[in-house]
């Protein structure tokens, strides 16, 4: 680092790993020289597992193709922008996603992405487990929700007079020809109340209020958190059949926490 910082541009930690690695050798060596104590810090200086070093390129891609406003980027004079991303947080995703797609990879997964919002929508962090090659797989690689979209049908159901201890069913049940959703421990509890079927993610319960409260209720909701589903009329996109960008399912998370 002490190097780098006189010549970035031309002594890059990611593309002058080695360079760097033998003038930081030297310089410890001539600090020894000096009479400095460089002894203390050499075990933790020997390579680990994992290499911590911090990648922000799809962050900054990110942000510089999306985020800035257009007034920003039609400026000609010179500007300084300031990003939101927490580098600790940065550090942090970057070794999660590696490691998510490294379990991933033997159910035939090929990548793995990670996005940490604060609760006002201030993007701290973007990672991928896979090696980052200019595809933008956060803001438009679409990923399947899978559960993830229940909170806001459950929301609709509120507002629509239903109380988290209203009583609702899960149950077996053919909801459309030949189809009878399943829960993912196959089991059905029966009369429960809507706080429980939302914690233990009922499938039955959730195609049940959709069909309750209607298309328009649950298309209405996304919408309202900032997604739009390509068929939100089928009732299978409550359980995951559509497609949602990460950044987006993220930000709807954040206006949950947000209040």
């Amino acid at each position: 680092l002490a190097h780098s910082v006189r010549s970035p541009s031309r002594l890059n930690p990611l593309s002058q790993r080695e360079v760097l690695k033998e003038r930081g050798q030297a310089l410890i060596a001539e600090m020894a020289a000096q009479g400095y104590r460089t002894d203390a810090g050499q075990a933790a200086r020997r390579p680990g597992a994992r290499t911590w070093s911090l990648d922000p390129f799809l962050f900054r891609d990110v942000a510089m193709r999306s985020m800035i406003p257009a007034e920003i980027q039609a400026r000609t004079d010179s500007v300084t922008l300031g990003f939101t991303i927490d580098s600790e947080a940065q550090l942090y995703a970057e070794l999660a996603a590696t490691d998510l797609l490294n379990r991933g990879r033997a159910a035939g997964y090929d990548s793995s992405a990670i996005v940490v919002l604060e609760p006002d929508g201030a993007i701290v962090a973007l990672a991928t487990g896979h090696r980052y090659d200019g595809v933008d797989i956060v803001r438009n690689g679409r990923v399947s929700p899978g559960s993830t979209l229940k909170p806001f049908l459950f929301l609709c159901a509120l507002e629509n007079g239903l109380r988290p201890d209203s009583r609702v069913q899960d149950r077996e049940r053919e909801m459309r020809p030949g189809w009878t959703p399943k829960n993912f421990d196959g089991r059905y509890l029966g009369a429960i109340t809507l706080d429980v079927a939302l914690r233990k993610s009922r499938n039955a319960t959730a195609v049940e209020l959709f069909d309750r409260f209607g298309a328009s209720c649950f298309a209405d909701a996304l919408r309202r958190v900032g997604i739009e589903l390509d068929d939100p009329a089928a009732p299978t996109a409550v359980l995951g059949s559509g497609h949602v960008p990460l950044l987006k399912l993220a930000a709807a998370y954040a206006a949950l926490a947000n209040g």
